[in-house]
């Protein structure tokens, strides 16, 4: 913001410079005034001395209460420091009253959940952090996959030219007998659709796990590369797992089938 120019500390300095150097146009210019204004605060010296301090002419003008927690603000946010920028961990409201009140104890001792929250909003505008929609969800982050797609396709592509069984067929006839199946994973973690990061970031990435306790299923699809022709697999596994059921489906043109359950 730009600075004010006739705030009572600024005078007082104007005019000490004064004092030593003389009213000049020069010293004048430096403080945005004319050399008459400047002549006028000399002048009006014990005034401004004497003067009432205001919101001008105090250094802090901050009324907010000073903050409860200090110590248990700073674990705090080191935490989701940990948690956003090495591990990419998604964090919620909940995540940080549960850290809140271990860092702690006294957090929420005669305060009620609403209030807890409401000390968390203003803890994560004191932080800059805000509540962000997930962009990119995975076991990995969107800049390794993006590094391991390009190596992916690079490697392919040297490999089916120079160093495949088809690569003695001369033209195009050699990409229609080639077939690709690919493997998608429709959902991992049961993660929230938010999570509550840093300012101002591009991507809001969050890893996933896959704990025994986590859900994952797998849809695949064969295609002819060179056509574009989709075929549906004879058979293809639809595997989810939940603690210790496993279920497999039977995929046959676009109809789904349940399997043995063990």
């Amino acid at each position: 913001m730009r600075a004010v120019p006739h705030q009572n500390e600024r005078k007082l300095e104007a005019i000490e410079r004064a004092k030593g150097e003389g009213v000049s146009k020069d010293l004048a210019k430096q403080y945005n005034v004319n050399r008459v204004t400047l002549y006028r605060w000399v002048k009006n010296e014990s005034a401004i001395r004497s003067a009432k301090p205001s919101k001008t002419y105090a250094k802090n003008t901050k009324r907010a209460p000073p903050v409860t927690f200090q110590a248990m603000e700073k674990q705090l946010f080191e935490w989701v420091k940990v948690m956003r920028r090495n591990k990419s961990k998604c964090v919620t409201t909940e995540c940080l009253l549960i850290m809140a009140a271990r860092f702690e104890p006294r957090f929420l001792k005669d305060r009620s959940p609403t209030a807890a929250t409401e000390y968390l909003r203003r803890f994560r505008q004191r932080h800059k952090l805000s509540i962000r929609r997930i962009t990119h969800r995975g076991t990995k982050q969107r800049s390794d996959l993006e590094v391991v797609a390009a190596s992916f396709g690079h490697s392919m592509r040297y490999a089916f030219e120079h160093d495949s069984a088809v690569s003695f067929v001369a033209g195009d006839e050699k990409y229609g007998q080639v077939f690709d199946m690919d493997q998608t994973s429709i959902y991992i973690d049961m993660n929230p659709t938010t999570t509550i990061t840093f300012r101002g970031d591009r991507n809001v990435d969050v890893l996933q796990g896959m704990s025994e306790n986590s859900f994952r299923a797998s849809a695949a699809q064969l295609r002819k590369s060179y056509t574009r022709t989709r075929y549906t697999a004879k058979r293809c596994f639809l595997r989810c797992r939940r603690k210790d059921t496993v279920t497999n489906a039977s995929c046959i043109s676009g109809s789904t089938r349940c399997g043995d359950r063990r």
